[in-house]
């Protein structure tokens, strides 16, 4: 059997999704060949493209303290500083929306705000 070869021209933070199937089999794939991700002291820290124009982006992070309140500040035109609880495994999700009333485009910045660890990350939304 030959091998398959794929071939995917994302944009930063943008999800390609695949599905595999043989008859009544199915395997669904979600990869991210360019992802905007950082680490820090075991804590990791992902954002995915939601839109085209990264104005609403998944943020999802694994190596937090389990069930326990995880600090965050988002600064797009504003800044939101807020609590996010994370799961029995020290998994964290939220979306967030990127805006500006005054342009079009512009740079989010995501930062976890724990003493015990604080990843960081920034994209660029805006026009794809």
């Amino acid at each position: 059997m030959n091998p398959i070869e794929f071939t995917f021209q994302p944009l930063k933070g943008e999800p390609s999704r695949l599905v595999f199937t043989a008859g009544q089999t199915k395997i669904g794939l979600m990869i991210v060949p360019d992802p905007v991700e950082a680490h820090n002291k075991g804590c990791s820290l992902t954002a995915t493209r939601l839109s085209a124009n990264f104005q609403l982006a998944f943020l999802s992070g694994e190596g937090y303290r389990p069930n326990t309140d995880i600090h965050y500040r988002f600064v797009s035109d504003a800044t939101k500083e807020d609590v996010i609880h994370s799961d029995a495994n020290g998994m964290i999700r939220i979306a967030m929306l990127a805006h500006s009333k005054d342009q079009k485009t512009g740079q989010a910045v995501f930062e976890i705000t724990e003493k015990n660890c604080s990843p960081k990350v920034s994209y660029e939304w805006g026009n794809p």
